[in-house]
């Protein structure tokens, strides 16, 4: 999962959509709202921006360019098997490979609370693990049957 993380591209700020990622301030955003803005005075259109940080959902605005040219990061999302949780939160994931991962820490919030619960009462549990920007969070989980 590390090898790729911290991957990037540019591209202009008028080919992004909604649904694509930004990077700003060094964290990985989703653009959630898009407004273009005709030339003015100075010569250029303004995208007027509304993105949610892919990890913590904290919102932002901000005014681009229409031709500047914004780093977007390489999302992924991966299916793991929960193999263990160490006593400080960090989880082992087997990939579908037979690679072990264990660099992604268990947030303490929903999600963490019932996969720690699940674990606890021995189920078997494939999660989702997004990866952006060498910061990896697990964003869903299932129970396998046995």
């Amino acid at each position: 999962m590390e090898e790729d993380n911290e991957a990037i591209e540019f591209k202009l700020m008028s080919t992004l959509n909604v649904g694509s990622y930004i990077v700003f301030g060094n964290r990985p955003y989703v653009i959630t709202d898009k407004t273009i803005h005709k030339t003015g005075k100075h010569g250029h259109a303004k995208a007027n921006i509304e993105m949610k940080d892919v990890f913590t959902d904290k919102k932002m605005i901000h005014i681009f360019d229409s031709d500047e040219r914004v780093k977007c990061p390489i999302v992924k999302k991966e299916n793991y098997t929960l193999s263990n949780i160490d006593n400080e939160g960090f989880v082992s994931l087997l990939s579908n490979d037979g690679k072990i991962d264990e660099t992604v820490k268990l947030e303490h919030d929903d999600i963490g609370n019932r996969i720690k619960g699940f674990f606890k009462q021995g189920k078997h549990i494939e999660v989702i693990v997004l990866s952006a920007l060498n910061i990896s969070k697990i964003i869903e989980y299932k129970i396998i049957n046995e």
